[in-house]
């Protein structure tokens, strides 16, 4: 579902933001019951601040082909590492359950102009994993 973002002009028109909202809400339902004929389940659900409707958004999959990623992104339970553009790594402290997030920057000339930045994000990830090198966390890896 769109969410739009508090400063949008898209956002100050009452009336349209309503008409779209009902017309998201249809499409919503269409989708989702299309899905559940065609024999896929909800496994995951992401609920966003500003939504038209104030929907969320929710992860179908057919059974047996649910995917770890997306719940463990969704809960903050497990860390990610992301490589890509834009990407966000997130880093969860097993014993006091802490979130660090270390960014990736989006464009490639952000890349050039701040390479030492990056360096030092990424230490911070290198230093996350090296720090905890316990039997239980590597054969937790291993998995």
């Amino acid at each position: 579902t769109l969410s739009i973002k508090r400063s949008a002009d898209y956002g100050e028109d009452t009336e349209t933001a309503r008409q779209n909202a009902h017309m998201v809400e249809a499409i919503v339902e269409y989708a989702q019951s299309r899905l559940l004929e065609e024999g896929w389940n909800p496994y995951y659900l992401y609920k966003q601040r500003n939504t038209l409707g104030n929907l969320e958004n929710v992860g179908y999959t057919k059974p047996g082909h649910e995917s770890r990623y997306n719940i463990y992104i969704m809960d903050e339970t497990h860390s990610i590492i992301s490589c890509g553009g834009g990407g966000m790594t997130k880093l969860i402290d097993r014993t006091t359950g802490n979130l660090s997030r270390v960014a990736n920057y989006k464009y490639p000339f952000e890349y050039v102009d701040h390479f030492d930045e990056i360096l030092r994000r990424k230490e911070k990830v290198r230093d996350f994993f090296a720090k905890d090198r316990s039997p239980a966390l590597r054969q937790d890896s291993e998995r």
